[in-house]
């Protein structure tokens, strides 16, 4: 225990990166995380300009306990910060609204079995009388064909299809893939027929991301 004490931004980071964990977790808002820590905050302050004049050790400890759980809330409200489905702007508050969806394929295509898999940024819901930006990401599989085997990274494609939101694992000890797709921001998935999509515009990326893939795709017919 000695040894911790010289230690002090061990103190600091366990709170911190128990919030981050308990995000995870705790299904709480992100308003109500954010008004604790103000609240905290100014509590602190408070009571700093009070020990300025009275020294007391009850409040000190007190005081110390404060300031980690505001660590804690930190983690809390970074995550839920980075966590993109809290934003209203998401598409899962849109789903259910009729259109055809733009997107941008954000990595290098991968060939499987039976289709072609990306992961995909979503970036516009058209409607029949409006345009919403909508936020968010998505793993597509698209059926393959002589033009999905062209998608490339940076692609914009325009979908005509709604695309489902990953489900939970239905049994037990069955590997959670929505918690591992939620750590990347992934929420949706969705199989893409050929009739389900149309190219928007090719290429559209940066070049040096662009140049990057190529190079994998080069080495790994050459191996």
């Amino acid at each position: 225990m000695y040894a911790w004490r010289h230690i002090p931004i061990v103190r600091i980071l366990i709170p911190f990166i128990a919030g981050i964990i308990s995000s995870g977790y705790l299904q709480v808002p992100i308003l109500y995380i954010a008004l604790g820590l103000v609240s905290a905050l100014i509590i602190l302050i408070s009571v700093h300009h009070y020990l300025r004049l009275n020294i007391n050790l009850k409040v000190q400890r007190g005081l110390s306990v404060l300031i980690l759980f505001s660590y804690f809330l930190s983690g809390l409200i970074i995550t839920s910060f980075h966590n993109e489905e809290n934003y209203a702007s998401h598409y899962s508050n849109f789903q259910d609204k009729e259109g055809e969806l733009v997107v941008r394929v954000i990595n290098q295509p991968e060939q499987k079995q039976k289709s072609i898999g990306c992961t995909v940024e979503l970036c516009q819901l058209q409607g029949v009388s409006d345009t919403v930006l909508v936020k968010g990401k998505a793993q597509l599989y698209f059926a393959k064909s002589s033009l999905s085997n062209r998608i490339k990274y940076g692609d914009y494609l325009v979908l005509g299809k709604f695309i489902s939101s990953i489900n939970e694992p239905k049994n037990p000890y069955q590997f959670d893939f929505k918690q591992y797709y939620a750590n990347q921001n992934i929420y949706h998935q969705e199989f893409v027929d050929s009739t389900s999509w149309v190219f928007l515009g090719s290429n559209q990326t940066s070049l040096i991301w662009q140049f990057s893939y190529e190079i994998r795709d080069y080495l790994k017919t050459a191996i």
